[in-house]
């Protein structure tokens, strides 16, 4: 019992700092490169709504993701959505887990285009970000009068599409963040929170553009998340091997390990799906990084793509 209270009180304080919410290295900047940067809000026809579902013994949620290209296709807006669960492991690999925190995030992004050559187009863009952690009872063992944070941020994004490169720098800045507890006239009460958790992410991916049945397109990205714990640096490289424009596999080694696999059907629908190994910290270095997946955990993810 003393172990859960400890493990209780070291989330209560991550979720304090923001840490809570940034379980984020799926593997899928490959695919979704405006999950992170909002400079690359879009859509390739009309419409684009993306779901994603993902899973692990500790956090498991969904992410649904919703752009349209505005007349004149200069500019674009999205909205998202987001909720997961954390859970209280009482064995290994999650044998009789308890949730004990639930995490909802919405924001509205929006980005402009300035195509400046043929082969040369600057994106920038924006995101307002607000997200709600709701204790559950397993997360009160420690303080029975804990009810929810609520926190604003905001994303920052620039993106460059340059011949076959696609590359974008984004910063995610927390702006305030509340507590809600209960008081003795079982009231709620608010006390202002530190938010000094600041996030920066670097994409890049190469598109071979070639008409080989076979093409390979190079991807890596580095993250970096600063607060008052230090500083942390997590980072991978990988690609994706596609056949014909139909069927492709994913791969990602670094921080982040993942393998996945994507179907296009018509340029109207495409399915990602694979597996993913959680995040390592370059700092600990590279007897630190583990580049097993270990089934047991089930880490996965799903994610279907509609273009309208």
């Amino acid at each position: 019992m003393k172990k859960i209270q400890l493990l209780i009180i070291a989330l209560l304080m991550l979720s304090g700092h923001g840490a809570a919410q940034h379980y984020n290295l799926y593997g899928l900047e490959i695919y979704n490169p405006h999950f992170k940067n909002p400079a690359f809000t879009g859509a390739d026809k009309l419409v684009q709504v993306d779901f994603l579902r993902h899973s692990h013994w500790f956090y498991s949620g969904n992410k649904t993701f919703i752009m349209t290209t505005l007349p004149g296709r200069k500019s674009s807006a999205g909205i998202n959505f987001e909720n997961n669960s954390m859970y209280i492991s009482y064995g290994y690999a999650g044998q009789d887990r308890e949730e004990s925190m639930k995490y909802y995030n919405m924001g509205a992004s929006y980005n402009h285009t300035f195509a400046l050559s043929e082969e040369l187009k600057l994106h920038a863009g924006g995101r307002l970000n607000y997200g709600k952690l709701n204790f559950l009872p397993a997360a009160q063992i420690s303080d029975s009068t804990l009810q929810y944070d609520a926190h604003y941020s905001t994303t920052l994004g620039v993106g460059m599409d340059y011949r076959n490169w696609e590359l974008g720098l984004s910063a995610t800045i927390p702006l305030v963040s509340y507590r809600y507890s209960l008081a003795d006239d079982n009231t709620l009460e608010r006390e202002k929170r530190d938010s000094n958790l600041q996030s920066f992410y670097f994409f890049g991916r190469y598109e071979s553009q070639s008409e080989r049945r076979v093409t390979f397109d190079p991807v890596f990205g580095l993250d970096c998340r600063v607060s008052s714990y230090g500083t942390e640096w997590f980072g991978y490289a990988g690609g994706i091997v596609q056949i014909v424009d139909v069927v492709g596999l994913g791969i990602t080694a670094g921080s982040l390990v993942s393998v996945s696999a994507n179907l296009n059907i018509l340029d109207r629908v495409q399915l990602m799906m694979g597996i993913f190994g959680g995040e390592k910290v370059f700092q600990d270095g590279p007897g630190s990084l583990d580049y097993r997946i270990n089934p047991g955990d089930k880490n996965y993810f799903v994610q279907i793509r509609i273009n309208l």
